[in-house]
């Protein structure tokens, strides 16, 4: 009776998800990537809170602007590689198999040098950076333990975005979760032993682990789908960092700085450093709150290559318009509850924090709004527009400069109105845009593609 049972079910799940379909993958990819940084996030959020105990209001600041400065070089050192990889191995992986190598390989070897060199500059400029920026000397020795953080996060973004472009969510959430159970008896021994330079030499501990298994799951994919990698023939694709890296990495490397100008502004404020405290504990739950829209949003990336590769115009618009409803579901049913809590969740962190519910409370709006860009965003690099990708983050950039000299006055509140005001008008400028591309560009350029490549072969359902 039992086997009859689940023979029936069996047969619902093939029937509702038949193998291949659109449905199938999208089910497989979300359900993988939620578990994974579902279990690795959680485990981020309750590290940071016995860090914040140790550390204090004032360390956790500092460790949060050390984390926010090793970031903005990490955007320069990773030139967008691991997008780049999931976009042209999704959408090559099995049209040109032997591209999709080369490719891969160009990203694999253009991060691991980008990021040697910019491990090295930052190395040199730390005892500057620390002098006369953070106004904080004695973050130099955390700053330099940062390059090892920042030399190795860059190679392994790169082969996540390769994993992501082969739609192997289950392998990418497997490393998730190593490196978080890793993560945690790591960080609590080094910042009990070191303090801030522990908390960051720890993360650079745990994100070694995370590169060398994310190595391992990416040889694997690669023999299964018969791509070779080596550098012979990668000069051939350098195009490809001009027409998509490129604008691409212009278009990241802004944030970083951009919201790094936001915290540098925000520390030299009276009472700064604690005043960024609130902040950093706030923004772990901004974090939070996108993980599950920035996982729709890695799964519908390769899956809007892919099918803009095979030409399928329908199933195009199926998978983007869903991710958006699923999005703005998400938002709402997991920010209203955070905001609500907001007082409880900072008193969490110490009796330091209890004062930090408005931030909280702001940055979840804030988030809510970001999110809706993960996945439309997608939709701009899947069709390859990533220089109007630019312009428009451009347009968010000027917001948020503008927001933040206004509003950073009042302390980490007035920084979290200035993330929810540049993200409403960031929503606004890129929606219209992606709206208009999807509806008018992408089915001219689809249409010229038929006529040059044959007809539509995906599927749609």
């Amino acid at each position: 009776m039992i086997q009859s049972a689940w023979g029936w079910l069996e047969a619902k799940r093939v029937m509702a998800l038949p193998a291949g379909s659109l449905r199938a993958r999208a089910t497989r990819g979300t359900f993988w990537s939620i578990a994974g940084a579902g279990v690795s996030q959680g485990l981020a959020l309750g590290v940071s809170m016995i860090v914040a105990r140790v550390l204090g209001r004032e360390g956790f600041g500092e460790l949060g602007m050390v984390t926010s400065t090793v970031g903005m070089f990490g955007v320069f050192a990773g030139l967008r590689l691991g997008t780049t990889a999931t976009k042209y191995v999704a959408e090559l992986r099995v049209t040109d198999p032997g591209r999709a190598g080369r490719i891969l390989s160009l990203s694999l070897w253009t991060a691991a040098l980008a990021g040697a060199a910019s491990a090295v500059l930052f190395l040199a400029a730390a005892p500057a950076l620390s002098r006369s920026v953070l106004n904080a000397p004695y973050l130099a020795s955390a700053l330099r333990l940062g390059c090892a953080l920042l030399f190795v996060s860059t190679i392994d973004g790169a082969q996540t975005g390769a994993l992501a472009g082969f739609e192997a969510f289950r392998a990418i959430a497997r490393v998730s979760v190593i490196r978080a159970l890793a993560t945690v008896p790591i960080m609590v021994a080094a910042v009990s032993l070191q303090g801030v330079n522990g908390a960051v030499g720890g993360m650079a501990v745990a994100a070694s682990i995370g590169l060398w298994l994310n190595h391992r799951a990416l040889r694997r994919e690669c023999r299964a789908a018969g791509i070779a990698t080596s550098r012979r023939g990668i000069a051939d694709e350098r195009p490809v960092l001009w027409r998509f890296s490129l604008p691409a990495f212009l278009a990241a490397a802004m944030v970083g700085p951009i919201t790094w100008v936001g915290n540098t502004l925000l520390v030299n404020q009276p009472n700064g450093y604690a005043e960024m405290g609130l902040l950093n504990a706030a923004a772990q739950w901004r974090t939070a709150l996108a993980f599950v829209p920035s996982v729709l949003a890695s799964v519908a990336l390769p899956m809007l290559s892919n099918l803009y590769g095979r030409q399928s115009l329908e199933g195009y618009r199926k998978v983007f318009w869903t991710n958006v409803a699923l999005v703005c579901a998400i938002a709402v049913g997991a920010g209203v509850p955070i905001i609500v809590a907001s007082g409880l969740i900072m008193s969490a962190y110490g009796a330091e924090f209890a004062d930090g519910g408005p931030v909280l409370a702001t940055m979840a709006v804030a988030a809510a709004l970001s999110c809706s860009l993960a996945v439309v965003g997608t939709a701009i690099a899947s069709m390859g527009r990533m220089w109007h990708g630019f312009v428009l983050n451009c347009v968010w950039a000027a917001a948020f400069i503008w927001s933040a000299a206004v509003f950073t006055r009042h302390g980490a509140i007035g920084l979290a109105l200035a993330y929810a005001v540049s993200y409403a008008v960031h929503l606004v400028s890129v929606g219209a845009y992606t709206v208009l591309a999807m509806d008018i560009v992408l089915p001219r350029r689809l249409r010229r593609n038929r006529q040059r490549n044959g007809p539509d072969v995906a599927s749609d359902v």
